[in-house]
Parts: structure tokens; sequence; C-alpha cells
């Protein structure tokens, strides 16, 4: 169960793609990591209003019954004031609820049948510098107040004025579980808080400024500069031991990570150098890392993405073609056979059910911004959809729903959210698309025994892992730019 939260949640954006082909050095390593010991007024308290829905009639609209892999295939248009919508979320009965800025905060909740009701959210003091939703409650961060505003039924609620928050300069908050976690600059006590009924600092190095967290398998990681071409990663909450990585940080400035069932694939990369270790599930107890080679008759390697609980790799090998490779145990099993639909373009995004793999990928350039959904099974692959975009910044991208093999196709364009509904056909179980799995030669390499820890165990519950990958997506491609 806890892991089928994760697949629905894991997908929020598309920023977790690079989409980015990278031809490669290959001959760079990381080369040692070893492990550290941890270190140890009434009156402003609410905004009032009443918050009244109106209510638009619309419905889903079939689009092709007969696009490969694909029972169903629907369509909706949401249409809003002239911004982007910011926070999807499928709420437990499948409605969708849609937050946008606007000067304030307004929200579209969209319905089953594709009916819409449509809100305003009473103004703040000063302006929202970011926002989301907490266990489904809206939530605000004010950084001019240094203050997190909380939806409360009918109100505003001013968390400064009802109880005690951590001293500072608010730059983030995100949810994280069922409390918040906030980024503060202070001279003593900044850092990350997990903020709720009490708070907890859980690192002294803020976020997303000086670090980068990874939702991993067992439980999130801050990787940050340690100096002398070291990243020091560090766990947030629970008993791991903290660990060091040593790498030339010239040529790897940068790390994002992806989370499946059975581990995390940790991505070190640069403009022309990438290196991948595998972070395993077991490691609960002890850390069980190695660093995961490359092959040999590499072409090009065109990043990682996950599918909860599944992870895959796209990557062009002699003798093989473009092609994407599962991960399991930390090595590449040949999966299915692409094709030259996907040269020059971007993925970032991939739906796994059956035998079935829809891949969300984009295009910018010369005749316009596009963004494509494919479908690819054993009978080869075919584009559902091609779709021109008004926006460099903002291409489709999957939101999983809460029913197995049902997927949303969106779209972020300046007044309007555009939503595409697909049922996967045939059975949910999984099948690769080859006769038989193949793992790439030379794929894996275990690292010595400094690559293990006698830390303790105890991972971070899969909820929380889930609650804060939906929020950290937004970041990342930022991330990816500037470093850790």
């Amino acid at each position: 169960m806890f892991s089928r939260v994760i697949f629905l949640l894991l997908f929020s954006s598309a920023a977790w793609g690079a989409g980015v082909t990278l031809d490669l050095n290959l001959d760079i390593e990381i080369e040692e990591i070893r492990y550290i010991d941890a270190e140890s007024d009434d009156a402003n308290s609410s905004v009032t209003s009443s918050l009244e829905m109106d209510y638009i009639a619309s419905s889903w609209y079939e689009i092709e019954a007969t696009k490969q892999g694909l029972d169903s295939f629907q369509a909706i248009t949401v249409n809003h004031s002239n911004s982007r919508a910011g926070v999807l979320y499928e709420l437990p009965n499948r409605e969708i609820e849609i937050l946008y800025k606007d000067n304030t905060l307004n929200v579209i909740e969209l319905n089953v049948d594709g009916s819409q009701n449509v809100g305003i959210y009473p103004e703040i003091p000063n302006d929202i510098e970011s926002y989301g939703l907490l266990n489904g409650v809206p939530y605000i961060l004010d950084i001019e107040a240094d203050t997190i505003w909380q939806w409360d039924t009918d109100y505003w609620k001013d968390l400064a004025a009802t109880q005690s928050l951590p001293a500072g300069e608010y730059q983030s908050v995100l949810s994280y579980g069922s409390n918040y976690l906030l980024s503060t600059e202070d001279e003593t006590d900044g850092g990350l808080w997990q903020v709720g009924l009490t708070n907890q600092r859980l690192s002294s190095v803020t976020w997303p400024s000086d670090s980068s967290l990874i939702g991993t398998s067992i439980g999130f990681l801050q990787f940050y500069d340690g100096g002398l071409n070291e990243l020091v990663a560090h766990w947030l909450g629970g008993n791991k031991s903290d660990f060091t990585v040593s790498l030339d940080r010239g040529l790897y400035p940068s790390v994002y990570g992806i989370a499946a069932d059975s581990g995390t694939i940790l991505t070190f990369y640069g403009n022309n150098s990438v290196s991948l270790t595998w972070l395993s599930s077991d490691s609960s107890t002890e850390l069980n890392m190695f660093a995961m080679e490359l092959p040999e008759n590499l072409r090009s390697f065109n990043w990682c993405y996950s599918a909860y609980p599944k992870a895959f790799c796209v990557m062009d090998v002699q003798d093989v073609g473009y092609a994407l490779y599962e991960v399991v145990d930390g090595a590449f099993v040949l999966d299915s056979i692409l094709n030259e639909a996907f040269s020059g373009k971007s993925i970032n995004g991939i739906y796994a059910v059956g035998e079935h793999r829809f891949i969300s990928a984009y295009y910018n350039g010369v005749g316009g911004d596009r963004s494509y959904l494919y479908a690819v099974n054993a009978a080869g692959v075919e584009m559902i959809m091609s779709i021109e975009r008004s926006s460099t910044d903002d291409p489709y991208y999957f939101l999983p729903s809460r029913d197995e093999g049902v997927f949303y196709w969106v779209g972020k364009e300046l007044g309007a959210t555009q939503l595409y509904k697909g049922y996967a056909s045939g059975d949910f179980i999984f099948k690769r698309n080859v006769e038989a799995p193949q793992q790439v030669d030379d794929a894996v390499a275990e690292s010595d025994d400094s690559s293990e820890s006698s830390g303790g165990g105890g991972s971070m519950p899969t909820y929380l892992l889930a609650m804060l990958l939906i929020l950290l997506t937004s970041r990342i491609r930022s991330n990816r730019v500037s470093g850790v």
C-alpha cells in the first residue's frame, strides 16, 4: 500500500527527467565514500473570509479509443485567469484540485464528471512567495512577515501568531508528511526545520540555495558542499550515518536522485560527465552503495526516470540502438526498444503499466516548442499526441491517478490547464517488451568495503517520502543548472 502511495505522488511535474543527451567522459568516477558522525499579535493571527465556490458545467470528451495501448483517451480544458496552474493533486475521491496564483490564491475543483467548482481565497497582507497543500490543506509562505498561512475552514491562520516558529528569514517551505519542512536563514538557528506541533531542526544547511534534497527509497538525503571536492550526504531524520562522497566538483557540480522500490539511482553530473551510484533499499541497517558503470559500448545517455515502483534509464548502446533499460538492484536490464522518433527530443517522464510504456517528451527550438506523448510496447512505438506549447518552460508531464492503469498528461499554459486522461489496455502485470531479460555487460561494479556503514537502521515512512517528492520536483531543474 505504501509503495502505491509513492507511485501516485512521485510525478507532480516534468522536472525529474533532465531530458538532455550527454556525450560522456566515462573515465571519471567517484574516488571514495567514507562516513562521518552526525552532529549532534492576535490581531494579525488570521485573515477571515468565506470561500465561495461557483459551479461551471463542463465534461471530459473522448479523443480516440483506438490509440496504441489505450482503451480510452479523454481530454478536458480548464480555463482560468492569465496565469499558470501551480499545484495539481488528485484527491481520494478522484477529484482533481488545481491551485494557481493571480494576486491571490485561486482554486479549481475538477469533478470526476468534468464539471468544475471555482473559488478565490481571501488575500493575505503580503505577497505570496510560494504555496502548496499539506494533507489537502492549502498553505502560503509569507517571506515578508516570516510566517506560514494555513487555511482553516473559512480563514487564513497566521501560524506565527498561534504557535512558536523557528527564527530567521524564511526561504522556502514544503509539505513533509503531516508537518512542514521550512528553510530559514539565521546566524545561529538557520537551516532546515520540521515544523508541526513542535519544531525540530533537521539540518544547519538551507535549501535550495545551499543544498540539494534527494528523495530515496529509505529516506531523504540532503547533499551540500563539504569543500576539498567532497559532498556531504546528510539524512533528514532517522538514525542512519551521514557520509561523504569524494569527486571532482568541477566535473560533477550537480546531483539528483531517482527512487525505485529496490533502491535509488544517485546521479552526479556536469555538462559532459555523469556518474551513477546505486543506493539499495536494504540499507535500512547498513548502507549498501556501489558505483553503476555505464556500458563501454554506450554512445549516448539520456538520463534516468522514475515510474515508481520501477526506475528506467534511456541509453543508445551499440548493437542495441536507442532503448529503455529497467534498473533492477543496480543493474541495467533491457526493457523496450525505442526508435528514431525520439531523436532530437528530450524525455521528461515515463508511465509503466503491464507491457505498456507511455513516454512524455518535448522539443524546444526552431519551428516551435512541442510536447509529445508516445506509447511503446511489443508492437513498437506510436505517437499518441503532438502539441504545440506557448512556453519553453512548461512541457506536458504525467500525473498518475490513484486508479491503477490510469494517468493524466497535463499541460500548464497561460490562462488554461489542459488535461488528457488515458486508460491503459490489457492487464496490469508488469512485462518487459523483449523476449528475455538482458543485462548490459559489465553494467555494475561494486566498490570496496568503504561503501558500507555500521550506522543504525530505520527508514523514513514512505508516505513522508511521497509527500516531499511531489513538491521537490519543481526545484530540480534550477538545481541542475546551479549545482549543489
